[in-house]
């Protein structure tokens, strides 16, 4: 699969701003995408802050369906690596932006629940 097809979403809002066609796994090349989103949210963020929040929220949908794919748990994981760094960002700017509600909804997305979600537990 290509990064494109990960982040569907994010390649169609942004087309210009990654090399979607390359190929991408997320076992392999978490790290990779990880690097990625934090570079572009750093990028628009010296643009807009705005900017940068959108990019963030697209690229959240994106990585919520994929959750929600994840065919195993080694994957799952891995994904949910990417969810905590791409939160990062957008949780201390809107926390320095004062906007207190949108930092702790960015926060609360970070935590890894793809256990809960999938096991269908809570413990």
């Amino acid at each position: 699969m290509t990064l494109s097809e990960m982040f569907p979403l994010t390649h169609a809002s942004y087309p210009q701003i990654a090399p979607w066609d390359e190929d991408f796994d997320w076992r392999t090349r978490g790290v990779d995408v990880c690097d990625l989103i934090v570079r572009l949210q750093h990028r628009l963020i010296e643009e807009n802050d705005e900017r940068m929040l959108a990019l963030s929220a697209t690229i959240r949908t994106d990585i919520i369906q994929q959750t929600a794919r994840a065919p195993d748990e080694a994957t799952a994981s891995c994904i949910d690596c990417v969810r905590l760094l791409a939160a990062v960002v957008p949780a201390q700017r809107t926390l320095s932006l004062g906007k207190l509600g949108d930092c702790y909804g960015w926060v609360l997305w970070e935590y890894p629940g793809h256990t809960i979600q999938r096991r269908g537990s809570t413990t």
